[in-house]
């Protein structure tokens, strides 16, 4: 997975080095999380995942918010819809970007 310039990490979500490495190299991220990302498809453009479901199909994908929980992932991706479409703000090629 990629990690966007852009994320977002909740103050009580474990994240360091080793935890950006991993996630960044072997697509692992150990810990209780969901992660709102991009999503691999061209169907969507967010997804919600929990952290024990990430594997290689999201390869390709961009991490933009790790949350505790999913009400928070769920606030987080309307407040990246409410800034691409309403605001206009940021773009979707900016939260991409490594």
């Amino acid at each position: 997975m990629k990690i966007s310039r852009e994320i977002w990490i909740d103050g009580r979500v474990k994240w360091n080095t080793l935890r950006k490495r991993s996630l960044r190299q072997y697509n692992r991220y150990k810990g209780h999380a969901y992660i709102v990302c991009t999503s691999p498809s061209e169907a969507l453009l967010f997804e919600i995942i929990e952290a024990k479901w990430v594997g290689s199909y999201y390869n390709e994908a961009t991490v933009l918010a790790l949350c505790e929980t999913k009400q928070q992932a769920l606030e987080r991706v309307k407040t990246l819809v409410d800034a691409l479409f309403n605001q206009q703000n940021i773009t979707y090629t900016q939260l991409k970007q490594e």
